[in-house]
């Protein structure tokens, strides 16, 4: 009985250590998370903070760009304007409206000599199909229309490489 209480209480001795070392060790696992925890948070305030100062720094630039871009004023009075490519814009009222007073007031425009350049790939019949006649007889009697044959030389050089 002797030696079965001695080991029982060697048991019960190792088992507490054991047991002891068990929640120690949850503890230290614990804590490790909950430190994981505060770094994970300090990194998702810093990816905010950063979020915050690239949408100010974007902010100014797009204000900037927008101080920086041409005013119709600008459109208007130009020395050499070139509308490249008419015909490809998607078309509205507005847009009418606003081709319209640009042509008409360049041509008109008495104080300074204008000078404006237009391309597009439509026939004449096409020209007046898209825009109001207003528009196309501008440019019909105002303009010296230059007809240009050829490859297109994008193509050209595509099939060259």
């Amino acid at each position: 009985m002797f030696w079965i209480a001695i080991v029982l209480i060697v048991a019960i001795s190792v088992t507490g250590g054991i047991v002891e070392k068990a929640i120690k060790s949850k503890e230290r696992t614990k804590k490790m998370e909950i430190e994981m925890m505060r770094e994970q948070i300090k990194l998702e305030e810093l990816k905010y903070k950063n979020f915050q100062i690239e949408t100010d720094k974007m902010r100014l630039e797009l204000k900037k760009d927008l101080q920086d871009a041409p005013t119709k004023e600008d459109l208007l009075n130009v020395d050499l304007l070139i509308i490249d490519d008419l015909g490809t814009e998607c078309i509205n009222n507005m847009k009418f409206s606003e081709l319209f007073n640009i042509i008409n007031t360049r041509l008109l425009n008495s104080n300074k000599v204008t000078k404006t350049i237009i391309s597009t790939n439509l026939s004449l019949d096409n020209l007046f199909a898209t825009y109001d006649e207003r528009i196309v007889s501008r440019l019909v009697g105002n303009y010296n229309i230059c007809y240009f044959f050829g490859d297109d030389i994008r193509f050209k050089n595509k099939k060259m490489s």
